[in-house]
């Protein structure tokens, strides 16, 4: 049961939304790229936790609060994401019932109410009960994941504790760090040596 107090910093994080960004009605595609950048947020915020448990207390109350606020976020974009379906629902509704009042050719007014209940079709897929699933999933996922980064060992140099991320036997993780000003400049053409200025300024 989620309480009072965590469902109140949910509203209120809603309610910033909808303050900075307004009204969100975005396709399904672009709510779950919203929702997947959340999360890897979240992701972020857990590792850096892990990694840096037992350097800084300060440090460790810091990472606290980033995932606590990721998490509300996440909340926060998943309730807009099923009030944006209550709303869509009800504009395909209200536009089927315009088109089905209105005179025009037989063919045509087939055509777009075919497509119009087509469309309440797909979207009946799309219930809470999903999204609730979605997320319930999500959330045993990041158990499962927290789980083995509690049991990898801390304070390690990067390239180590990228390597201890992979599972065993699986192919380990690539990672791409920026080149050396050195390398980049070496890799520029003698004709586009006049994008060395703009290349610099890129990689620094």
């Amino acid at each position: 049961m989620i309480s009072d107090l965590t469902l109140t910093a949910i509203k209120a994080e809603s309610f910033s939304q909808d303050r900075k960004w307004g009204e969100q009605n975005h396709t399904p595609g672009i709510w779950l790229s919203i929702l997947v950048e959340e999360v890897g947020e979240l992701a972020q915020a857990i590792l850096a936790d892990r990694f840096d448990s037992g350097r800084d207390e300060k440090l460790h109350d810091s990472h606290h609060d980033s995932m606590e606020t990721e998490a509300i976020q996440i909340a926060a974009v998943a309730g807009q994401f099923v009030e944006f379906l209550a709303r869509r629902k009800r504009f395909i509704g209200y536009v089927l019932d315009m088109v089905s009042r209105q005179p025009m050719q037989a063919g045509d007014k087939a055509r777009m109410v075919a497509a119009l209940k087509a469309a309440l079709g797909r979207l009946q897929h799309i219930t809470p009960c999903l999204c609730r699933d979605y997320l319930r999933a999500w959330a045993c996922d990041r158990e499962r994941w927290q789980h083995h980064i509690d049991r990898l060992p801390t304070q390690q140099s990067r390239e180590s504790a990228l390597r201890t991320l992979a599972r065993r036997g699986k192919p380990p993780l690539t990672w791409h760090a920026p080149r050396r000003l050195e390398t980049a400049a070496w890799a520029v053409r003698p004709d586009h040596a006049d994008l060395l200025p703009a290349l610099t300024d890129a990689i620094a």
